[in-house]
């Protein structure tokens, strides 16, 4: 193999072995980076769904109760698709988590909804043999499955919350979240609460929506005393504001219903509208809550975001650097082959000269490395082969002179 290739191959190796060692680096970075990005993205995804699961739960409840009092075969089916949806999101987390605890909750759920589905639909097969035409009484006398509903969608609601303190806890711990998905959670429960009084005149129920109520009072009481930022306080503002007037509603619908029942055999009629406002309210306040609480997990999440940015900048920093390396060393490779080979050329063509018997080429290398000394040393070959030269040829003249004297003198 020629110095030209050995030099040639030598340069190659070098740079791709420094350019697969940095990509080799630039590979397990970006591997690490999308490991935390995924881990990262499932649990904040299933954070999420644990709470919007929550949400779906009394919002099923909602759907089956409006069908109970307005007999609407909407919000039956409403009821189902909910139901079902609940049961899509279950096995969702669970097919994406791997912890314990996390697991232990997600089966807790799916066999609570398994329950709910189950006494709802008994619920429901009751009421239809009922008399329509009686309504509220055959409400009345479905109190007991009414509970049992409820009490389930009670502790789907708890597990549901338990579920993504348990999930937030793994990745930041924040105070307003909680309370922020509290205030949801609580209001949502105290007009679930209502509704219960409003079917079937159960004290207790009237008493835990104005618990509910003063549970979301406590909860906005420390997000006023936690939120800083201008935006966090607009939406703490608009939680007090839809809280008061939820509440206002609340009583303003229980003195209207005040000492009718059972009476009142049908209350779609007369509440409807009231009763309307007052869902909208309450799903306002659990809007706000939401909000807050999306704001400020995407503010908790910044700074890993910003983590990763700094690691791909990293990333691609090095991948410029390893590519201008790699450019670099192709480049000084053909550089350095070229004057090579360039300089081996001369020394090639002055070897020629010099063989056909041109004493007077001078070599015109004035290279630093191995090849300047040899053109050097060829030069000075070059110049001592013609010192020599010129010797013979001026004893060879004076030998002729010499012969051609001796000649003349014995002819003469």
């Amino acid at each position: 193999m020629s110095i030209r290739k050995k030099l040639i191959f030598s340069l190659l190796l070098i740079s791709l072995l420094g350019a697969s060692l940095g990509a080799i680096a630039v590979w397990s970075n970006r591997q690490l980076i999308n490991e935390l990005t995924f881990s990262e993205k499932h649990l904040r995804s299933a954070i999420d769904l644990s709470i919007k699961i929550g949400s779906e739960v009394k919002q099923t409840e909602g759907y089956l109760f409006l069908y109970l009092m307005f007999d609407d075969i909407n919000e039956l089916i409403k009821f189902y698709q909910s139901n079902y949806l609940i049961d899509e999101q279950l096995q969702t987390i669970s097919s994406n988590l791997d912890l314990v605890e996390a697991k232990q909750l997600i089966e807790g759920l799916q066999a609570d909804n398994e329950r709910f589905l189950a006494k709802a639909k008994r619920l429901i097969d009751l009421y239809n043999q009922k008399s329509k035409s009686k309504k509220g009484s055959s409400l009345a006398k479905l109190s007991e499955p009414i509970f049992a509903v409820h009490d389930v969608t009670y502790q789907m609601s708890s597990r549901s919350i338990k579920l993504a303190q348990l999930l937030t806890d793994f990745i930041n711990k924040q105070i307003e979240n909680t309370a922020a998905i509290n205030v949801s959670q609580d209001s949502m429960g105290a007009e679930e609460h209502l509704l219960l009084y409003l079917m079937i005149d159960d004290v207790v129920s009237r008493e835990l929506f104005f618990s509910g109520i003063d549970t979301v009072a406590r909860q906005i009481d420390l997000l006023k005393r936690h939120s800083k930022d201008p935006e966090g306080r607009r939406l703490v503002e608009a939680m007090q504001h839809n809280k008061n007037e939820l509440k206002k509603k609340g009583q303003t619908l229980l003195k209207q219903y005040a000492g009718k029942f059972p009476e009142t055999t049908d209350i779609s009629g007369e509440y409807r509208e009231s009763i309307k406002e007052f869902n909208d309210l309450a799903a306002q306040l659990r809007s706000s809550g939401i909000a807050l609480d999306n704001m400020r997990t995407k503010k908790a999440i910044e700074p890993r975001q910003k983590i990763l940015r700094k690691a791909r900048a990293f990333n691609y920093s090095v991948f410029v650097i390893i590519s201008v390396v790699f450019l670099l060393a192709i480049l000084l490779a053909l550089w350095l082959t070229m004057g090579l080979s360039r300089s081996l050329k001369t020394l090639q063509l002055a070897a020629r000269e010099v063989g056909a018997g041109n004493l007077d080429i001078v070599v015109d290398i004035k290279s630093k490395d191995d090849l300047g000394p040899l053109a050097a040393t060829f030069n000075q070959m070059i110049s001592d082969l013609k010192r020599t030269r010129e010797t013979l040829n001026e004893r060879n003249r004076v030998l002729h002179e010499e012969i051609s004297k001796r000649k003349r003198i014995e002819k003469e």
